[in-house]
Formats: structure tokens, C-alpha cells, sequence
């Protein structure tokens, strides 16, 4: 967990300013000669390019709220993709929560989307 943790840091160092923004454990190699490295910045954006700062791929079970919602990432985007990731390595899943919101997600059929403007929905998704 530290290796990812500073992996994270060097990422986010004032210098780089670089957002990875699809942070997940099949970004994450861990190598004899090098340790952990994080891989696939496919996704990722500088901090510097105010107007590039929504995300178009993403992995969704990791993303943050506003990466998903296709608002301003950062940083904190980052931030909460590594969250995601050490409560999967201490328990072993994903936080209940964001399990739900995925079930919901994945469940909702027709016009019943479950992300609009203000989040999510307040339609039932049918079975």
C-alpha cells in the first residue's frame, strides 16, 4: 500500500501536475526491477489545461463522482480513485455504496437513466 500510495504522490507532484484519472488495479504493475509502476495514462490530463479537464474513458467501479458525471477531474479525482482501491485491497471488495450505485446503474432499461444533471435519478429502474 505504500509503494501505491507514493506511486500516487510522485504523480501529483506540484512540478508534473498530472492527473492519471483511471486509477485501478489493472493500471497498477508491480515489477522485480522497478516495484510498482503505474501504467496506462491513456486517460490522463496536466493540470494546467483548464478546458481538458473532463474525462472521456474512464473505468467506472473506480471513478469518482465528478469524472463520472463528466465535470471538472483533478487531483482529488485521483485521490478518490486510490481510496477506492486501498478499501479494495483491506476488505477485499468495493465500498457497499458504490456496489449499489452500480447495481442501480446497470439495472436502469429506457429513459430511466440514472445519472442526469443533479446525479442520480429518481426513476426505478425496472427488472
Amino acid at each position: 500500500m505504500n509503494d501505491l500510495v507514493s506511486a500516487w504522490e510522485a504523480v501529483h507532484d506540484e512540478k508534473q501536475d498530472i492527473y492519471h484519472l483511471d486509477l485501478k488495479p489493472d493500471n497498477v504493475l508491480i515489477t522485480d526491477e522497478k516495484g510498482l509502476v503505474l501504467i496506462d495514462f491513456g486517460a490522463a490530463r496536466q493540470g494546467l489545461r483548464k478546458n481538458s479537464r473532463s474525462v472521456q474513458a474512464f473505468t467506472e467501479s473506480y471513478a469518482a463522482p465528478e469524472v463520472i458525471l463528466g465535470e471538472d477531474a483533478g487531483s482529488y479525482s485521483d485521490l478518490f480513485e486510490l481510496e477506492m482501491m486501498l478499501h479494495e485491497m483491506l476488505t477485499g471488495e468495493l465500498p457497499l455504496l458504490r456496489k449499489s450505485l452500480m447495481t442501480l446503474r446497470l439495472s436502469a432499461v429506457g429513459d430511466g437513466q440514472l445519472w442526469g444533471d443533479r446525479g442520480i435519478s429518481t426513476k426505478t429502474p425496472t427488472p
